[in-house]
């Protein structure tokens, strides 16, 4: 009982002596890192399948490309993977904004922060360890005789931290804010912001490149009379 109160009395001086709350943090959660053109594809495909039921049956879609994203490495590739998404799911493709249509607008905000000094491990990382060492003595002691078994017992949890390994990928310096939105008419239909780690060496893929010159980014066919 004396030892809980002189533990209870050291706890109360420290918390005494801490001049500004101590820092907290948000419940774990899982962020995306943009890491390859297919995650790109993948965003195109999410945004689509959720804004689908909202869309007006039978009308085309205008996707709209502002000129600052039209020199933006992501936005063109964005847009051309928001067309394709359509198409596959048979809605036509507007080439230029109509009355009472369906319009796709988006934008992209890139966020740096200054590297973090202290990364944390991958969640459940020291949970597989121990699970692991765990397994390795049940072996030894209870499942047979020798390192063989408990090399055996210890598989499930080198398992575990491969499958820990693959699912999880290292924050980064830099994030991203994709916000879209819907609009039909003079009402927003749909609207969803997502947040993406990404890599700071790739943010210019996010950033419009003025020095790019895509003065052409919609070629399109005229028919003619070859004859004349």
């Amino acid at each position: 009982m004396r030892a809980f109160f002189a533990s209870l009395l050291g706890l109360s001086l420290l918390a005494a002596c801490s001049p500004v709350p101590i820092a907290g943090t948000y419940p774990v959660t899982v962020e995306p890192r943009m890491q390859s053109v297919s995650h790109w594809q993948a965003l195109a495909d999410q945004v689509v399948d959720a804004a689908a039921p909202r869309l007006p049956v039978g009308k085309p879609v205008f996707i709209a490309l502002s000129d600052r994203g039209a020199k933006s490495t992501f936005c063109i590739a964005f847009n051309n993977y928001l067309e394709t998404a359509l198409w596959r799911r048979g809605y036509g493709i507007s080439l230029t904004e109509v009355p009472n249509g369906s319009a796709i607008h988006y934008s992209v905000q890139a966020v740096p922060f200054e590297e973090w000094k202290d990364r944390e491990a991958i969640p459940g990382f020291f949970t597989a360890i121990a699970t692991g060492t765990w397994l390795g003595i049940q072996g030894s002691t209870h499942w047979g005789l020798g390192a063989s078994s408990a090399a055996a017992a210890a598989i499930p949890g080198a398992v575990a931290l491969d499958l820990a390994n693959g699912a999880f990928a290292t924050p980064t310096d830099s994030e991203l804010i994709v916000t879209v939105d819907v609009q039909s008419g003079d009402l927003e239909i749909y609207r969803d912001s997502r947040n993406f780690y990404v890599a700071g060496v790739d943010l210019w893929q996010y950033e419009a490149a003025p020095s790019v010159d895509t003065t052409v980014l919609r070629p399109r066919v005229v028919g003619y009379n070859v004859y004349e």
